[in-house]
């Protein structure tokens, strides 16, 4: 990718760093001393809206045709990264299972574990584990084989998003209800950039058309802003005794976190790129050379 999407980047890494200090220094400052309540920096909002419509505007304004394919170093940070999210993804996950088993105890602001609420609970932690599972077989692969292998696991692959959709789900039924919509904007907005970015990478390794690159850029671009900018805040907030502030934020976990820093890897590897997807392909090895861990594990007959 050229010079714009290197500009893009950069310009995501100052944005970040800018939108994470405002929400830390303002979010106090917005609570209503009276009622408690928490207005909408509307001045952070504006800035975090700005950015990302600057990030899609430059990646489709640097479209490349093939598409390109991660690959070298950056390819294998993307994977260390990828296999970060996967074991965040499983550990987090069995700790929610555990908690409610030992204690009854269900995540952030969801009380109850049955209908429809616990529909989607679990859910989220179905779909958590597969992607969890999914994360690290594909990290393991291209950190071995160096390349993309795409239409690896094409199942499998699914569930990131699908973890996504079910984790958004959950806050419109159960986290909307329980905290304002204007207290929760900047981590509902996390979950959308975030599901974007994982429907949009999914059929970025499935090796569909050229089409999808610039996707694939601006809404990694946007996870890292809303995902770094959430996590940090919440952290703070919790540091500081700011107990309102830190209750606003919840939604936020430590597995967001782990997808703003794979984002930002896959962001980086794409400007990096110095294959397409064609070429990349072309000079993959036979699959008997490029054998996966899934291939490893299971018996040969």
């Amino acid at each position: 990718m050229g010079k714009k999407a290197r500009f893009a980047l950069i310009a995501a890494g100052v944005a970040t760093v800018l939108v994470t200090v405002l929400r830390i220094v303002l979010m106090p400052q917005l609570q209503d001393s009276r009622t408690g309540d928490f207005a909408l920096g509307f001045g952070i909002i504006g800035l975090m809206v700005v950015c990302i419509a600057a990030f899609a505007a430059l990646a489709y304004a640097n479209k490349t045709k093939p598409m390109p394919a991660m690959d070298g170093l950056p390819l294998r940070a993307s994977a260390v990264t990828l296999m970060i999210l996967g074991g965040t993804l499983l550990l987090e996950h069995l700790y929610d299972i555990f908690a409610y088993l030992a204690w009854h105890q269900t995540p952030s602001m969801q009380t109850s574990a049955s209908g429809v609420d616990g529909l989607l609970l679990t859910g989220t932690i179905v779909f958590g584990l597969l992607a969890g599972v999914w994360a690290l077989l594909q990290g393991y692969t291209w950190f071995t084989t160096e390349r993309l292998c795409s239409g690896k696991y094409p199942l499998l692959a699914l569930a990131f998003p699908l973890w996504m959709w079910m984790r958004l789900g959950r806050y419109v039924v159960s986290y909307a209800s329980a905290v304002s919509v204007v207290e929760t904007f900047y981590d509902y907005a996390m979950l959308v950039m975030a599901l974007l970015f994982a429907m949009a990478f999914a059929r970025y390794i499935a090796g569909q058309t050229n089409y999808q690159s610039p996707t694939v850029f601006w809404t990694a671009l946007a996870t890292v802003l809303c995902g770094v900018s959430s996590t940090c805040t919440r952290f703070v907030m919790y540091l500081v005794g700011e107990t309102e502030a830190y209750r606003a934020s919840q939604l936020a976990r430590l597995t967001d976190l782990a997808v703003a820093l794979f984002a930002a890897a896959v962001a980086v590897a794409l400007v990096l790129s110095k294959k397409s997807i064609d070429e990349s392909q072309e000079s993959a090895p036979p699959a008997s050379e490029g054998q996966n861990l899934l291939d490893e594990l299971l018996p040969k007959e």
